[in-house]
Order: structure tokens, then C-alpha cells, then sequence
């Protein structure tokens, strides 16, 4: 027997809900699936599904409400089973000069830690 069910819906909170903004008034922003993603599957395969969140790397300011900043994966058994983009919920505005070129600063200290790890 199948069912189709609706397993992540448009603006829904997700348990990792917030990416990190460099250069921007807030260092983090929230984020959610821009639509409803459905799936139809053998009823016992539900709790088999693992949904992954694939976001992008540095995200900078200014962010507007609705930008992609990502996607959630669902994958059952390895597989990818469907795929919906994440989007930011919020406007968030650009430091100003000096605090964009500190927080450039900073992101390139770890972008290069982050690389020889």
C-alpha cells in the first residue's frame, strides 16, 4: 500500500533552521523550504527517509527574504528521493564598510583554516 504524504511544507521550521551571514547586521539567518515537497511511498518506508541539509558555503550579506541559501535532500537507502531549495525568511542588510572588510578578514582566516583541515 502507498501514500503520499507531505513531508516538509513551505516556511516550516527545520531542526537545523538557521545559516551563518558573513558581513551582515546579524551573523545568522533563518531558513526554510521555499515549497511543499511530497512523497508517495510503501507506508513502512516513511520513517526510512533522512532528509540532509546541503547548504552553501559563505553566504555573505546583504541576504533578501527568499534568497536560495541551500536545499534540503530527502534520500532513502543512499538513494535521493526529492529535493526542495531552502530560502532565506528574512531581509538581512550589510555591515558597513569597516565591519564587511573585518568580517572579509575573518572569513578568509577561515576559509583557509577550513581547507588545510
Amino acid at each position: 500500500y502507498f501514500r503520499t504524504k507531505k513531508v516538509l511544507t513551505t516556511g516550516q521550521k527545520l531542526k537545523e533552521n538557521q545559516v551563518q551571514i558573513w558581513g551582515g547586521q546579524k551573523e545568522t539567518v533563518l531558513i526554510a523550504p521555499e515549497e511543499d515537497l511530497y512523497l508517495t511511498l510503501p507506508v513502512r518506508d516513511f520513517k526510512r527517509v533522512e532528509p540532509i541539509l546541503v547548504l552553501n558555503n559563505y553566504v555573505q550579506a546583504p541576504v533578501s527574504e527568499g534568497q536560495v541559501v541551500g536545499k534540503a535532500v530527502l534520500k532513502m537507502d543512499e538513494e535521493e528521493i526529492g529535493k526542495v531549495n531552502l530560502v532565506s525568511l528574512e531581509n538581512i542588510e550589510a555591515q558597513g564598510l569597516f565591519g564587511r572588510a573585518w568580517s572579509n578578514i575573518k572569513l578568509l582566516v577561515y576559509r583557509f583554516l577550513m581547507d588545510e583541515g
